[in-house]
């Protein structure tokens, strides 16, 4: 009523001027903004929701955590986080499980793979070799037998094996038909846990015919108590750019069947079929050398052999 008043007596009554056009939108704009609510207040800068972020997104968060840990637990946030741990074969290309003490194997301090790693570590490689869908081209981790037979038949495309815990193949046929013969794309091969490879003929011809985009062969670190032969060794020096293969003991097959026989209390203390008879730093690249030492060790076997049984007086 006061400012009607005020108009109506501004109006009626010459001596007052009338307000500016500048002074009445000033005050429209002035009591505009009484009007306005206050904005709301700014999100801490430090909130963010982790529980639905892009695919693309969470995929590197999880292409940066050690698959180990995406297994146990962080695949396990929410159901995004499970979808894309579970659904996406891009996560598992390089399956990396291997534990940091996994390597000293071959130096007598690792964990093998006869119960002493870590539980679980089994199921664990299968459920990442069963999430690649068939993608996977890189493993690194711990293994046995049963574990690379799995991985071959399920990864076609595999490149790369990298076998960080002691490792005992036993049987050619196993490794030659249930892993060889199944990676045609097969690029490299470690075992650096050390353990027991068969280097023997049939074994390596396999790799060398199934495997022919084999650039390295690291079996340095094993033990074997095969022999191959000299043709086969030179066309693997030839094919293969890495090679290592395990040390040959010092006796052959016969010598290291009659030793188990007898015993090892029946062997010389100087010499055990073991154990590789070359001194340590040394190697033997001469043919006729290498032959020389080994078959010094096996008469020496086979003396010690008919001194201990009555049947070859």
């Amino acid at each position: 009523m006061g400012k009607r008043k005020r108009r109506d007596e501004a109006l009626t009554n010459p001596t007052i001027p009338p307000p500016s056009s500048s002074r009445r939108r000033h005050q429209r704009r002035r009591h505009r903004r009484r009007k306005r609510s206050p904005p709301p207040p700014a999100a801490s800068p430090e909130w963010r929701d982790w529980s639905s972020p892009p695919g693309d997104v969470l995929l590197a968060i999880l292409s940066r955590t050690p698959h180990a840990d995406v297994l146990r637990g962080a695949g396990q946030v929410c159901a995004a986080w499970r979808r894309v741990a579970v659904s996406e074969p891009a996560l598992w290309r390089r399956i990396q499980l291997f534990a940091d003490d996994d390597d000293e194997g071959a130096a007598g301090g690792g964990r093998g793979v006869d119960g002493r790693g870590p539980p679980g570590w089994r199921g664990m490689a299968r459920a990442a070799v069963d999430r690649s869908a068939g993608r996977c081209e890189s493993f690194r981790g711990r293994a046995d037998m049963g574990l690379l037979a799995y991985l071959a038949a399920r990864s076609p495309s595999l490149r790369a094996i990298r076998v960080t815990s002691r490792i005992y193949v036993r049987e050619e046929e196993e490794l030659v038909a249930g892993v060889i013969r199944k990676l045609p794309l097969l690029e490299r091969l470690e075992l650096s846990g050390g353990g027991v490879f068969p280097a023997t003929t049939r074994v390596m011809r396999a790799l060398l015919g199934h495997c022919p985009a084999l650039e390295v062969l690291d079996a340095g670190g094993c033990a074997t108590d095969s022999v191959m032969s000299r043709r086969v060794r030179e066309r693997c020096e030839e094919r293969i750019r890495h090679l290592r293969l395990p040390p040959v003991n010092g006796c052959c097959g016969c010598c290291m069947r009659g030793q188990s026989l007898l015993g090892p209390e029946a062997l010389p203390s100087d010499l055990s079929p073991l154990q590789p008879h070359v001194a340590d730093g040394d190697e033997y690249n001469k043919d006729e050398e290498a032959l020389g030492i080994a078959t010094m060790c096996e008469l020496r076997f086979l003396s010690s052999l008919a001194a201990s049984s009555p049947m070859l007086d």
